[in-house]
């Protein structure tokens, strides 16, 4: 398992598997209103909430509400953001592979990429 820094809110590995690796990112989810916004532009990915709870938006619709130990997939492509209303959220995205980052956005960027 290999560990790496990318920011205060979050923490990737990889886990090697027999027939080649996955990713896994874990984030500290912000408390609302702050939002984390993303993408994963080439893989399909599961969110697991480790403690706490994930409020996950996707443009357009209503926001999903999933508490400790619930998990969502979310197909690749999907233009969404990820928040919380209690403090120190853990969530783990769970990576189809270990081809591709997440690509973090602003949300001034979310109406463009619909």
């Amino acid at each position: 398992m290999r560990l790496s820094s990318n920011s205060s809110e979050t923490k990737k590995f990889s886990v090697e598997l027999a027939h080649g690796k996955i990713g896994v990112n874990v984030f500290n989810i912000p408390k609302l209103p702050k939002k984390i916004h993303l993408v994963l532009r080439n893989e399909d990915c599961v969110y697991y909430v480790v403690c706490g709870n994930l409020q996950l938006i996707l443009p357009g619709a209503e926001p999903i509400m999933l508490q400790s130990e619930e998990v969502l997939f979310i197909p690749s492509g999907i233009v969404h953001s990820i928040s919380s209303d209690k403090v120190n959220s853990k969530v783990l995205m769970i990576k189809s592979s270990n081809t591709s980052e997440v690509e973090y956005l602003q949300e001034s960027e979310i109406t463009l990429q619909l």
